[in-house]
């Protein structure tokens, strides 16, 4: 066969490229972050040759043996002509776990690195390249690249292949967070960053990911109350009545479990809540000094006071939610200092801080747009999928209030929980009735 350029194309060539076919794959593109800045020659061949191993054996761990790699110079993209339904992630997990690893072991500076993955998957044409190795061409693979250009080191992008693949898996909901981005050709993709926050894996928001303005100006504040603000709580149920979920994130969550267990939240509301492990001793008792400092509660009270105050309040609210059967509501358990609460909704996020001296904080409300949302959902999306997994309200309903205190250690005794639970539930719907009274009188007559 002769071509215009005089080249000739063997036999062999000809019948290869006769032969080309389409094939499904998933992709795994990964990209060496600041492969070249700073590092010597030596230690940039050293980092390929310990990519090539940690990708070998990450194949190998998941007895992975149709697949196509292909470097790419500071990075390579794995292709699996296998398709299982995670496949491509649990391999990606594997890689940056290895990457971990190596670093925390490196003694020499410039020979630890980053790695940044995009996954898709795509049906592409199987082609024979210009050094007559089998390769991919097509949508799929161009497309992973560009996900994978949009994430920073250690941080996983999938495409709405792979997403709407994993989403429904029930290890895997809620562990991706949604952006929207234009790539290369001016395309515009919905892309989902993978936030469980496995071993190595990075869940900050990518920098190309993030807002181009700051918005940092909240577009509402609440002030601080000794009883909930009324105006508060008016605009937190019309939040809730436009929200597909609910989040909360803070010390003990009491009147979130109020407001859930006397039907303020609407039927089908997906909630999560996370609050400070009654058994974290050091954080309980930072947080009762902080407590104290402000000026929360009674000044009288001792720091080992305040510790059981702490406790009694977080085994009521789990008490609460015990017996709250029409929600779909999970509660864990971290141990991290808590200086604000959140209270995360599709609109947007309330954010109170604890540094005021009445027993409501100050609160500021921010719409979904805002930077500051992003960075609190994904924190707290983070937290929650780290969360000790010893405890969950959800895989715990089979369990007695009883059982689930005694798993918890507690130093009370049922009859007092729940006594304290009942108490606390009236007083929260005095207060809202008050509330609403307070609303009504204050609207203007003539208002809808």
């Amino acid at each position: 066969m002769q071509i215009a350029s005089g080249v000739r194309v063997s036999q062999a060539m000809r019948r290869r490229t006769a032969s080309t076919t389409v094939v499904r794959a998933d992709y795994v593109f990964l990209d060496i972050e600041r492969f070249t800045q700073q590092r010597s020659v030596e230690s940039q061949a050293a980092i390929i040759s310990v990519l090539n191993e940690i990708v070998k054996t990450s194949l190998s761990g998941e007895n992975v043996r149709r697949r196509i790699l292909l470097p790419t110079g500071d990075g390579m993209c794995i292709a699996l002509l296998e398709p299982r339904h995670d496949l491509a992630l649990r391999v990606t997990l594997h890689i940056l776990a290895a990457i971990e690893q190596h670093n925390h072991t490196c003694d020499i500076d410039d020979r630890r690195f980053g790695v940044r993955a995009g996954i898709n998957s795509g049906d592409d044409v199987n082609v024979i390249d210009i050094n007559g190795r089998n390769n991919l061409a097509g949508q799929g693979i161009n497309m992973a690249n560009r996900i994978m250009s949009l994430a920073d080191g250690g941080q996983i992008l999938v495409g709405q292949a792979i997403f709407d693949r994993l989403n429904p898996r029930q290890q895997y909901m809620g562990c991706f967070a949604q952006f929207s981005a234009t790539v290369k050709g001016g395309q515009d993709v919905d892309v989902y960053q993978f936030v469980r926050g496995d071993a190595g894996v990075n869940v900050l928001t990518p920098r190309a990911l993030q807002p181009k303005r700051l918005d940092a100006v909240p577009k509402r504040t609440y002030p601080e109350t000794p009883i909930p603000d009324p105006e508060f709580e008016r605009d937190l149920t019309n939040a809730l009545e436009a929200s597909s979920f609910y989040a909360f994130k803070g010390e003990t969550a009491s009147f979130a479990s109020f407001r859930l267990a006397t039907g303020a939240v609407p039927l089908g509301t997906e909630v999560q809540i996370l609050i400070l492990d009654p058994n974290a001793d050091d954080i309980l008792r930072s947080q009762a000094e902080l407590r104290l400092r402000v000026g929360v509660h009674e000044s009288s009270r001792t720091v080992d006071e305040e510790v059981r105050q702490l406790k009694r309040e977080i085994l009521s609210t789990i008490a609460t939610l015990h017996r709250v059967a029409h929600l779909p509501i999970d509660l864990r358990l971290h141990r991290v200092y808590v200086v604000s609460r959140a209270e995360i909704l599709s609109p947007g996020i309330f954010l109170s801080y604890y540094d005021g001296r009445r027993p409501f904080p100050g609160t500021a409300f921010y719409e979904n747009r805002s930077s500051l949302y992003n960075a609190h959902l994904t924190d707290f999306r983070y937290h929650f999928n780290r969360a000790d997994d010893e405890f969950s309200l959800r895989r715990s309903r089979h369990m007695s209030l009883r059982e689930i205190l005694d798993h918890l250690r507690s130093p009370f005794e049922e009859g007092e929980i729940l006594a304290r639970a009942e108490q606390r539930i009236n007083n929260f719907k005095v207060v809202a009735a008050a509330e609403r009274r307070m609303v009504d009188t204050e609207r203007p007559p003539n208002s809808a």
